[in-house]
């Protein structure tokens, strides 16, 4: 007869997980936190092994004057630009008016969809205002509409849960100042149907900073660079295994999709040159350069420092991807580079360093866009060794004098 081994158990748990962040809708420029906790009764929290996803939504989006006019106005108007607005008549804009959208699918074959949420872009001057309606039709051969949802003059993002074949849209438009009208843009409807990233695949859980129990794993964080992927509407899942326990099946646990959130467009960060920036006659053994640095996401951010004869050439390197951090920048509300951060590096010149009219340029990255800023003029700089100084052992102050008598 052959025994089990002591250490293996046939019976294994299923070990536990849950999705802390994110848990709202606010829309995300940069980087997103993952958290979540997990648990289990037979393998030790930190051989849990966890696969991260990001879940981009499928969404259909109404941005163009030709989209619009496929609707119906009632007082209302669309433009080249792609904007909605009230119908005005002799530079007088209509009291109130409504635009319906035409029905509309996620595909050609109007299959059935869950319609999680909508956002849209709107201005909405004093005295105007603007609520937006919902509803889907169930059999899109004949007309099983649902009842209007409740309007929403929310425009981040409005969620709801909504099964159709097709989804449409009605926006109210109002001024008391008929010098005013309110506008409307960029409307994205969106769906449950998602493409899945991976984004970790099988790692254990001491590989990440979780607080550890004895048997649970609380506030384990992942700090996912989203702006390095597609605009547009998301959702993370994180699914956690154990071990099996020696010699049971492993047993899988996941967390229910985050909230949805927006990634927003990447935009490049901003470089201004403050000195030199032209004009100046320097003569040293090194010059500070200094430049102030900002980024909309509050990224962190990377330089590459040049001096040319012509300005933005870049065709001598002083030194390369620096570390825009404190070790070289100053942000005075310790807001991050989202607000404005002034930075100096101290360049030394070379031996024999004699350059009478060249360029500074700055290029500074954030790892997926770059900006660059060059000197306004040029400037010269020239390498000067520190005076020679000498000093006069004798006679000092306490020497005694003598002067030679008559």
């Amino acid at each position: 007869m052959i025994l089990a081994s002591a250490s293996c158990f046939t019976f294994n748990s299923a070990p536990t997980a849950f999705l802390d962040l994110p848990n709202s809708n606010a829309p995300v420029a940069g980087t997103q936190l993952i958290q979540w906790d997990a648990g289990d009764a037979e393998t030790s929290p930190q051989q849990l092994q966890a696969d991260i996803f990001a879940f981009k939504h499928i969404t259909v989006s109404q941005t163009t004057e030709t989209d619009f006019d496929a609707g119906t106005h009632d007082s209302t108007d669309a433009n080249a630009d792609g904007i909605i607005t009230l119908a005005q008549n002799a530079g007088v804009y209509a009291s109130s008016g409504t635009y319906t959208s035409p029905p509309l699918c996620r595909n050609e074959n109007c299959a059935t969809e869950l319609w999680q949420a909508a956002s849209w872009s709107q201005s909405k001057p004093v005295g105007t205002d603007v609520n937006v309606e919902f509803r889907v039709n169930s059999c899109y051969s004949g007309s099983c509409w649902s009842a209007w949802s409740s309007a929403s003059s929310n425009n981040q993002l409005t969620t709801f849960s909504l099964t159709g074949q097709q989804i449409q849209y009605r926006i109210g438009f109002s001024t008391s100042n008929p010098s005013q009208t309110p506008i409307v843009y960029d409307i994205d409807l969106v769906t449950a149907s998602t493409v899945q990233y991976a984004l970790v695949d099988n790692s254990q859980l001491a590989n990440f900073g979780c607080v550890f129990g004895s048997s649970t794993a609380t506030n384990c964080p992942y700090a996912w660079n989203a702006s390095s992927y597609d605009p547009g509407f998301w959702s993370v899942a994180v699914t956690i295994a154990d071990s099996g326990n020696g010699c049971a099946a492993p047993q899988y646990a996941a967390t229910s999709d985050s909230a949805l959130f927006e990634i927003l467009p990447n935009s490049a960060p901003r470089i201004q040159i403050m000195s030199p920036n032209g004009g100046e006659n320097i003569r040293s053994i090194a010059t500070p350069i200094d430049f102030n640095v900002t980024d909309d996401e509050n990224q962190s951010l990377t330089a590459s420092l040049y001096y040319s004869t012509t300005p933005g050439a870049k065709q001598n390197l002083i030194d390369s991807n620096i570390s825009l951090n404190s070790n070289y920048c100053v942000d005075s509300d310790n807001g991050g580079t989202a607000t404005t951060n002034a930075c100096s590096y101290i360049w030394f010149f070379p031996p024999n360093f004699d350059q009478n009219a060249i360029y500074l340029d700055v290029e500074v990255s954030d790892g997926n866009l770059n900006a660059m800023d060059s000197s306004d003029r040029n400037f010269g700089a020239h390498y000067s060794a520190v005076q020679s100084v000498v000093f006069i052992n004798s006679p000092t102050y306490s020497s005694p004098v003598y002067r030679k008598s008559n």
